[in-house]
């Protein structure tokens, strides 16, 4: 994994302006082109959304656009503006493409070009090499059986109504008959529509995501030509799920999973993703890959978001934070509840310390004393240790949640295992270490002398230890460097 650093490294760098004007064509400002639903570069799924902007005047019958010398002209429609046309093109090739728009006129036709660089749907564009072994779960998620090596599934349209017993039911015949039970909602645009919910559910980077909206299926639309309707509010909210885990599989989600009411009732679109919800594999890059491929996929069906907000805890804040920082521009705003500044460093050391705790005289370590060295409340430390713990441990193979449990790491009987820790996760971005194997990790202890600070602040003198023998023989426990347990 030589490259793992310069990707982190690049991706911070290339990240910065998503969804800006970066996808513009650099052609004179007579005709431009654009990509409205990602950066040009960083495409993919064969589609892109873009926009085409000609001088004050000009309509359609006087353009052509060409990609990779095909013409799609007919692929465009006009946009807000009079001379700005939108279409959502198809048919790119994986790699570099090229679209050059031109103007029908006599004597030297003006023309624009643009490099568009498309990525498979299944992905990835800037996380690494796909992790292995990945087992699919698109039929615990009612998508049937996978349908290649990705777990990729096919597109499926579902709806659902909010009735009056205050739940959401499926509704079987969109086209028919509407339930008696059917309430109606009044957007934060103050527009009141029949409440019913068109769920969109597929595959992305290998993740199974689902699209929640309001919509009307009797408004006439054909479904081939399907936009969205009044109840949209033209804002997204994207949900961000906790944990911190370490599985090597797909993980499973329902359609009705997306009918947040808080969000849904007020014309939100409501977006989730078994890649977004951070006990399935907690890798950052990753999550915001996803996030990123997701948003131009909803951006290319439904339009350009007013703005984007995230909504989440615990895992979840982790995720719109480090995200945020390393992504700028997928997310306008953040809901991050349950947040903390760290959660590796303190989670490890807690490990380490009620391991120490264990084998320690329970006379002389008091409950007061290990509250003092740990710095947190009675019982947060060993909290973290069963929550959080093993993740960092190579053996952890309830933590792998595969199917065959015999592809997990054993360091006698299978040296060669999956190992299920959060820089395994993470090692296309870390790297491996050339002796063992092993993914590397971002922490270590050495130097640290764990309860020095509660020592040194009285809050140990205070917690019984009184005399200077005992209180140099207890400074002398404590001050151990507890070596980083190896995973």
């Amino acid at each position: 994994m030589k490259n793992g650093v310069r990707l982190a490294m690049a991706l911070v760098i290339s990240m910065c302006g998503v969804f800006s004007i970066e996808g513009l064509s650099q052609t004179a400002s007579r005709l431009q082109i654009r990509v409205l639903s990602s950066r040009a570069d960083l495409v993919s799924g064969g589609d892109a959304l873009i926009e085409v902007k000609a001088p004050a005047g000009t309509d359609l019958s006087r353009l052509t656009l060409t990609l990779n010398g095909r013409e799609v002209t007919a692929m465009l429609k006009s946009g807000p503006e009079k001379a700005v046309f939108h279409g959502l093109i198809g048919g790119m090739a994986v790699g570099a493409n090229t679209l050059l728009a031109k103007m029908k006129s006599s004597g030297n036709a003006a023309a624009a070009s643009l490099k568009v660089v498309n990525h498979p749907i299944t992905g990835p564009i800037l996380s690494g090499p796909h992790m292995k072994p990945y087992e699919c779960r698109t039929v615990e998620s009612g998508l049937g059986q996978p349908l290649d090596a990705d777990c990729s599934a096919a597109r499926r349209i579902e709806y659902f109504y909010r009735a009056k017993d205050n739940t959401f039911k499926p509704l079987n015949d969109p086209s028919g008959a509407r339930p008696a039970d059917l309430v109606n909602t009044t957007t934060n645009d103050g527009k009141t529509v029949p409440y019913i919910v068109r769920v969109d559910s597929g595959t992305i980077n290998r993740s199974i995501y689902r699209i929640a909206i309001l919509d009307d299926p009797k408004s006439g639309a054909a479904s081939d030509a399907w936009m969205p309707g009044e109840g949209w509010n033209r804002k997204l909210s994207v949900s961000f799920g906790g944990g911190a885990g370490t599985q090597y599989n797909q993980g499973v989600n329902q359609a009705n999973n997306a009918l947040n009411h808080l969000f849904l009732s007020r014309g939100f679109a409501f977006m989730i993703s078994t890649e977004l919800v951070n006990q399935q594999h907690g890798n950052a890059v990753l999550q915001g890959e996803t996030l990123m491929m997701l948003k131009e996929f909803f951006i290319e069906r439904y339009g350009v978001p007013k703005w984007t907000v995230g909504f989440g805890g615990s895992g979840g804040a982790i995720q719109q934070l480090v995200i945020t920082q390393i992504y700028p521009g997928l997310l306008d705003g953040l809901q991050p509840s349950a947040s903390f500044p760290d959660s590796t460093l303190h989670t490890a050391d807690c490990g380490l310390l009620q391991n120490f705790w264990r084998k320690a005289d329970p006379k002389i370590w008091t409950k007061e004393k290990r509250a003092a060295v740990e710095g947190y409340t009675d019982g947060t430390c060993a909290a973290w240790e069963r929550s959080f713990v093993p993740v960092l441990t190579a053996t952890n193979a309830k933590g792998c949640a595969l199917n065959d449990a015999s592809k997990v790491y054993d360091p006698v009987k299978n040296p060669g295992g999956v190992r299920c820790t959060m820089q395994e996760m993470r090692v296309n971005i870390y790297g491996r270490d050339p002796k063992t194997g092993f993914a590397r990790k971002p922490q270590d202890n050495v130097g640290w002398e764990y309860g020095l600070a509660a020592l040194n602040s009285g809050a140990c003198a205070r917690s019984g230890w009184s005399s200077g023998r005992e209180r140099n023989s207890i400074m002398a426990m404590i001050a151990v460097t507890f070596p980083q347990r190896i995973s």
